[in-house]
């Protein structure tokens, strides 16, 4: 039951019973999510986004079936005997005969851009899927792409 685990309902509209109910909710308390509705209206809703992910993957066989190849980690040039942080870029690639899907997660604080490393195995232009702020469309060179922190794409 939420009310017994102190999660809020889903928050399905804008009217006081959150759009589930025409009853009083089981929870106290202001809903401060989005509603369904409201992100539905949200170009860059994680709504939005979570659609657009998923019908990307219900139709690309790349990212059904198709190989894994993890990019070497941002710092793998980094000397050896000094203590390296985490990358800020995790990098994979999604392949499926000719079809390639390029995966970027930016889990820096700052604007970075693609490992010059990762250049051998990548195409110089891309063409964007979806990312986090749902607000990138249309071709990008790959050589210019500066991935905003804590940026998906």
């Amino acid at each position: 039951n939420a009310s017994q685990e102190g999660l809020a309902p889903m928050n399905w509209g804008s009217n006081q019973n959150v759009g589930a109910s025409r009853r009083s909710p089981a929870v106290s308390g202001s809903v401060t999510e989005s509603s369904v509705e409201d992100q539905s209206l949200s170009q860059s809703s994680m709504l939005r986004l979570f659609r657009s992910l998923s019908n990307t993957r219900s139709r690309e066989d790349a990212l059904l079936f198709g190989n894994f190849t993890l990019l070497p980690p941002s710092n793998a040039s980094s000397v050896a005997s000094a203590p390296s942080p985490s990358p800020p870029i995790l990098a994979f690639l999604r392949s499926w005969g000719c079809v390639h899907f390029l995966v970027l997660l930016n889990f820096g604080t700052g604007k970075e851009p693609l490992e010059p490393q990762w250049a051998f195995s990548l195409p110089p232009h891309g063409v964007f899927v979806a990312s986090t702020g749902m607000d990138r469309l249309g071709v990008v060179s790959l050589e210019r792409l500066r991935l905003r922190p804590q940026e998906a794409m």
